[in-house]
């Protein structure tokens, strides 16, 4: 059998809209999970971020060490320790489902463990924020467990 170029034409088209359209319902059914979903929202905040950064910039440096199975959290000795509240936002880049906040436990040693059995392994981005007195503190941290 003989296929003129008319033919050949018209099956290419053909091939190419099948293509269109499986990529088209292939990208309708894939799942798009924003980082937050009041992302609005927070970027109208986004300067009291950059202002709680840049608080935390000016205290010593915040650390934090995976010791065997529990992540500890060295907060600033000169982080001012009356009055203090805050969370720590464990935020999973691949998964929203396995996001979880908890608070922070601040104490006269300045640290807080943290039982890591629980969590997924794999990356981590550790989003502290910190609230004393009339000032903010933020901190970001990627962790991997």
């Amino acid at each position: 059998m003989k296929i003129n170029w008319g033919t050949s034409i018209v099956i290419a088209f053909v091939l190419f809209a099948a293509m269109l359209t499986y990529y088209m319902i292939r990208g309708a059914n894939n799942q798009v999970e924003l980082v937050t979903d009041d992302y609005y929202e927070q970027e109208i905040k986004y300067q009291d971020l950059i202002d709680s950064k840049a608080n935390a910039a000016k205290l010593l440096p915040l650390k934090t060490k995976k010791i065997g199975t529990d992540l500890h959290v060295f907060y600033p000795e000169d982080l001012p320790q009356n009055n203090t509240t805050g969370t720590l936002e464990f935020y999973r880049p691949n998964n929203k489902k396995l996001d979880f906040t908890i608070p922070v436990e601040y104490t006269q040693n300045t640290a807080q463990v943290i039982h890591s059995i629980n969590l997924v392994a794999g990356r981590w981005v550790l989003k502290i924020s910190i609230q004393s007195h009339d000032q903010n503190f933020f901190w970001e941290r990627n962790i991997r467990i």
